[in-house]
């Protein structure tokens, strides 16, 4: 460790016997970043689903499949009804969230195969389900997620014309139960070559089946709808050509093994753990009083512009040396340099972290782990910088002596 600046202050030396009491700072304490990956993420609780891929230079390809399982939540009867087939289509709203270039979105949707069952009470972004090879019905389009709007997929007027037809049978043809065992449920597959980025919809995508009316004059087009009660993303990755390609839970990569980087990217579990491994020798130090703790981390340059914003916040957790959680931090906020863009940075207060770790007497291998907020309903991504000539990740140790 080494001081970096000094000052001296009259403030309370009355309680130090007319000594000088000095302020220090110390900016070269040993920080480690790793990549780590979370084991799981249940993502049926997430506020939207995810469609779409991206790649990046360092991660690899990301594609994002949502599953949704579908059920009328009242009696349709058209038994008594004039009426006649027109088309079904499969409506999704979008939730104004988008990652990436999302100039083009294309995707098809298929008929699962098999029920969508929990695991342990869940649904995670490893879930996957088998589903049928021919397709429902297709989509390709330009999206506008920042609109308050929808899309709508029409479906194979087979499929559409047999819902139709129950329903016109009446009676229990579509309550939930049977509806189940007709229909399995849906997953929305993007067209990997065909789409460029990551589409954000609400967690209600809606069945509809749209029909004529003839028992009014003028005749008006009508539908009816079966709504979601189960849906999750599945997101998987290719990093069959990247450093990170062997990363397994539980594991660290250390960035020094990746270019001096480490990386976050939500919906597919990557984070950060910062570890800071000699602490209690602070401990040891002479006529030393901890003031305050500041950890600063810097993202890579030229990696956060235009299609890879920075979030404005990291989630912060104390973790062990399993990556097990133990309890919340505070935030890492965002520090713009708006003015030259070198300064750039994450901000965390780490004095109480810093305080219990020079108070325990057993060796341990205890870190902070860092996340994006939204960890599950998003698939944002961070490139964060190693301590190093070019970037001053590090950790600043605020504090006072007393001198003679």
């Amino acid at each position: 460790m080494w001081s970096c600046e000094t000052g001296s202050s009259a403030i309370g030396t009355g309680f130090f016997n007319g000594g000088v009491l000095d302020f220090s700072f110390i900016d070269t304490s040993t920080v480690r970043l790793s990549t780590i990956q979370v084991d799981k993420l249940s993502t049926n609780g997430a506020e939207r689903l995810l469609l779409g891929r991206y790649a990046d230079n360092k991660l690899g390809q990301l594609v994002a499949t949502p599953y949704v399982q579908l059920s009328a939540s009242s009696t349709i009867d058209l038994r008594d009804e004039n009426v006649s087939y027109n088309y079904c289509a499969l409506v999704l709203r979008y939730d104004q969230y988008a990652y990436y270039d999302t100039a083009t979105l294309s995707f098809n949707v298929h008929r699962l195969s098999e029920e969508m069952k929990l695991e342990d009470g869940a649904l995670y972004n490893s879930s996957t389900f088998l589903f049928e090879p021919e397709s429902l019905g297709s989509l390709s389009i330009s999206p506008r997620p920042n609109r308050d709007d929808s899309v709508e997929v029409k479906l194979s007027d087979e499929f559409g014309l047999d819902i139709f037809q129950r329903a016109k049978k009446g009676g229990s043809e579509l309550l939930a139960s049977a509806f189940l065992k007709y229909m399995r449920g849906m997953v929305l597959v993007p067209k990997v070559d065909n789409t460029t980025g990551v589409i954000g919809f609400t967690a209600s995508p809606e069945l509809r089946v749209y029909y004529t009316d003839r028992s009014e004059t003028p005749a008006k087009e009508k539908y009816f709808s079966i709504e979601t009660s189960r849906y999750f993303t599945n997101i998987s990755t290719d990093r069959r050509y990247t450093k990170i390609t062997a990363l397994s839970a539980r594991a660290r990569l250390p960035a020094a093994n990746t270019d001096n980087q480490a990386y976050i990217q939500a919906g597919a579990g990557l984070a950060l753990r910062v570890d800071i491994p000699y602490l209690r020798e602070l401990k040891q130090i002479e006529n030393f009083y901890l003031i305050r703790a500041e950890l600063e981390i810097y993202p890579v340059k030229k990696s956060f512009a235009g299609l890879f914003p920075l979030p404005e916040a990291l989630t912060v957790y104390r973790i062990d040396k399993r990556n097990d959680i133990n309890a919340q931090h505070t935030a890492a906020s965002l520090l713009e340099d708006t003015d030259m863009g070198r300064d750039t940075r994450f901000a965390l207060n780490v004095t109480q972290f810093v305080i219990d770790q020079m108070e325990l007497q057993e060796l341990n291998e205890n870190a902070l782990l860092f996340l994006m907020g939204n960890f599950s309903a998003t698939v944002n991504r961070l490139h964060l910088a190693n301590p190093g000539a070019e970037y001053k990740t590090r950790l600043i140790i605020y504090y006072a002596t007393v001198n003679d």
